[in-house]
């Protein structure tokens, strides 16, 4: 305890003596217990006791601070540390002990055995720092004081990494270093604009003698990271074990509902030897995912999950297909705030968009640019093009495109609808088993632009963005 326990002119032969007796009201006395317990009952107070003047104020009369201490055990517990140094807490009330804590058990007693638990816990392989034991406040705690002030009085035994709030985290003094270098990258790791890709300052001099290089010492933490990066990455991308797991289930649980006819009820069997150490149950689970679930009770009071983000999507495809439809639109999609409305839910635009390839294609172009077209547009010149080389030279005659009710029909129709959709090219005349018998109409321009079409899509292995800079003079007056 930091204290000045010489009186200033104490007279030589000070004993406890001088102590007025405990039934004696003394004005002194009353002081001095006082200003201790203040110190020993504040917000955060570790037990010690700090009066630098005690001397000079209490000494002549009282004596050393800690032997008036150790003189009223009516009013305090002086708990030995480590060295010479010492905590104080405040007398339990008689009959305040319990059956775990027997008034005549000595404090050296019930120190070596608050060591013991606590050094048992942190032998423990992969032990996260956290000490739990439920029992202290009855065992330990009316003569120990708190678990955390006590393991602080043994700073050559434990090192105590602060946490949020009242949280702490304790180890064994050689691995303070371990820990803290755990808890630098876990804090970073926190951080909302953490994207995996992990950079510690100084690293090497300040943990490589000890730990070694970042990825060794993360690759030992096998139960808190997982290394994602490959080993000829100049840096290092890592997730915490339980954001792995969580990325893994939320794969396996949107497989499941991506089921046809899924009927919103959850199989996974092997949930709990998987995913239940470290995310819980898997009800829970879900329902702490509101982002990307939602969980409803069914008729038999079993839960049932749906992606709540369907609604969403669906927004968003219909904003896309909006801007796709406008006979000017360039091809470069923009969506307004997308970060903003859309990112949290549904991810980057264009990893969203490549999501849908039924509905959209997406275009690489320079760099990170990309241009997107309907999906429909694409099959419908395809089509078209398929059912003119068909026809040849003749002016009637029976058509059919292979695969169509697997390529084409689920975005187009039937091959007989989507003809009747393109009057100024073809006219349906009947059906001849699986075939449809089309006449072509005196349509030479608009064929001669999907030949064009078709042949810079056939040197693009079918997705390009079109340019025609003759198109406004060749074909703009009769295709508009």
């Amino acid at each position: 305890s930091q204290a000045s326990d010489a009186p200033a002119e104490a007279p030589a032969a000070t004993t406890l003596a001088s102590v007025p007796a405990p039934d004696a009201y003394d004005p002194m006395v009353a002081s001095a217990v006082r200003e201790i317990k203040l110190q020993i009952t504040a917000p955060g107070g570790d037990g010690h006791v700090s009066i630098p003047d005690w001397g000079d104020r209490y000494g002549a009369k009282l004596g050393p601070m800690r032997a008036f201490i150790e003189s009223r055990p009516d009013k305090f517990t002086l708990i030995p540390g480590a060295g010479g140094d010492f905590t104080v807490t405040k007398a339990r009330k008689r009959g305040g002990a319990s059956a775990d804590a027997p008034a005549e058990q000595s404090i050296d007693s019930l120190t070596a055995a608050a060591l013991a638990e606590i050094e048992e816990q942190l032998n423990v392989p992969n032990h996260d720092g956290r000490i739990s034991l439920p029992h202290w406040k009855a065992r330990y705690e009316p003569t120990l004081g708190s678990i955390r002030s006590f393991v602080k009085r043994w700073p050559d035994r434990f090192t105590v990494f602060a946490g949020e709030g009242r949280h702490f985290r304790v180890v064994r003094k050689g691995d303070g270093t371990s820990m803290q270098a755990i808890r630098e990258i876990e804090e970073q790791m926190d951080q909302p604009e953490f994207d995996g890709h992990l950079q510690i300052p100084d690293w090497d001099r300040r943990y490589g003698r000890d730990l070694g290089s970042l990825r060794s010492f993360l690759e030992t933490c096998t139960e808190r990271f997982t290394v994602v990066s490959g080993e000829d990455e100049p840096e290092v991308r890592v997730l915490k074990i339980r954001d792995a797991l969580a990325l893994k289930a939320i794969a396996e649980i949107d497989e499941q509902l991506n089921e046809p006819d899924h009927d919103g009820r959850l199989r996974m069997p092997h949930w709990n030897d998987t995913y239940g150490n470290v995310l819980g149950n898997l009800r829970s689970f879900v329902e702490s995912r509101p982002d990307k679930f939602s969980v409803s009770v069914g008729e038999d009071r079993r839960f049932l999950v749906t992606r709540c983000y369907d609604d969403l999507a669906e927004r968003a495809l219909r904003e896309i297909e909006e801007q796709l439809k406008d006979a000017k639109h360039d091809g470069r999609t923009r969506v307004p705030r997308w970060n903003e409305r859309y990112r949290e839910a549904l991810g980057p635009l264009r990893s969203f968009l490549e999501r849908w390839p039924e509905r959209l294609k997406v275009i690489s172009g320079d760099g990170t640019k990309f241009t997107v077209v309907r999906a429909s547009d694409v099959l419908e010149v395809k089509a078209l093009h398929l059912i003119d080389l068909q026809l040849g030279d003749r002016n009637e005659g029976p058509v059919t495109v292979p695969d169509w009710e697997k390529a084409y029909a689920p975005t187009l129709g039937s091959l007989r609808q989507f003809l009747t959709n393109w009057p100024g090219a073809f006219q349906t005349l009947g059906e001849e088993g699986n075939r449809v018998i089309v006449r072509r109409m005196s349509d030479g321009p608009r064929l001669q632009a999907i030949a064009e079409i078709d042949r810079q899509l056939s040197r693009a292995s079918g997705i390009t963005r079109v340019h025609i800079p003759h198109w406004d003079g060749v074909y703009g007056p009769s295709l508009r």
